[in-house]
């Protein structure tokens, strides 16, 4: 693949020099960090967001609206494909090893499989598994895809196992650079996850909301006038929601009709076949309701 190479300040205006010899003032110039797979014009410039283009797997770094450097990146292959979207850095780990993808040595410290999987592929006796190194990650999805520093094999071309691999001075760089919640976005052919940021937050308030109501006091089952647990029993003390009908052999709600052999509370008289009209309560010492019966047990 042809290098990219851009023109230096001398080969766009070669006769700068004789025609300004000796100007007043320079204004400084971004130092140029460049090889054949990466570049860096950003000096200790913060980056705002990052896009990566699997089709060229390149990824370009900006600074607002000004592009402050580019590098070739290493994506996944087609049976490991990095996804698409638009993703932010939820977690930053200068030292990380994954949990899926690695080398097995046995007792001795011998390679016994490369790029091997712990659970799919045997562990010998006094054996171990090794993850993967991935210096300088940066996550972004919960199911383990991020940045990080790792061969570019075939610059142009995929080599990982999903995440996107960067050389290691441009991780370095990126590292010091990118903050959580920094926006990368990814583009090309990949399964695509959306916008996963706004997901993800939904998924999150989504869970906190059913948390607080699953703490709510007078809920059974983390719903409104609910129906009784599994083993039609109420909990001890606790009283069902008002106007909730009790199923056939479950304690009735407070102000409806008890049900034929509805197992009450703990702390009220079970009445066996007893039927209660509607608006009846029948408690030990408790007078019932003007107009109401109850049987003897």
């Amino acid at each position: 693949m042809a290098e990219e190479r851009n023109p230096t300040p001398e080969q766009e205006n070669p006769t700068s020099e004789q025609e300004d010899p000796t100007p007043e003032k320079e204004k400084p110039t971004p130092k140029k960090e460049k090889t054949s797979l990466w570049e860096w014009n950003g000096n200790d410039r913060q980056i705002s967001h990052i896009e990566v283009d699997l089709k060229s797997q390149k990824a370009h770094f900006y600074d607002g609206d000004k592009p402050i450097g580019w590098t070739y990146v290493a994506s996944g292959l087609k049976k490991y494909p990095t996804p698409i979207g638009q993703f932010a850095v939820t977690e930053k780990a200068s030292e990380k090893q994954s949990n899926l993808y690695g080398n097995i040595y046995d007792a001795k410290g011998r390679l016994v499989k490369s790029n091997a999987t712990p659970g799919r592929d045997r562990i010998p006796a006094g054996g171990r598994f090794e993850g993967a190194r991935m210096p300088y990650f940066m996550r972004l999805t919960s199911d383990g895809i991020g940045l990080h520093a790792g061969r570019i094999p075939r610059p142009g071309s995929p080599a990982s196992h999903g995440c996107i691999r960067m050389p290691n001075k441009v991780a370095t760089l990126l590292f010091e650079r990118v903050n959580l919640g920094t926006k990368v976005t990814i583009t090309g052919n990949g399964p695509n996850y959306g916008d996963y940021v706004e997901r993800q937050r939904r998924a999150r308030a989504a869970e906190k909301a059913l948390a607080a109501k699953k703490g709510r006091p007078g809920h059974q089952d983390g719903r409104q006038g609910g129906a009784g647990l599994p083993d039609q029993t109420s909990n001890p003390g606790r009283i069902n929601q008002p106007g909730c009908a009790g199923p056939s052999g479950c304690a009735g709600p407070s102000g409806c009709a008890g049900s034929s052999g509805c197992a009450n509370l703990t702390d009220r008289a079970t009445h066996t076949g007893c039927v209660y009209p509607r608006g009846c309560v029948s408690d030990p010492g408790r007078a019932s309701p003007e107009g109401c019966t109850s049987l003897p047990s």
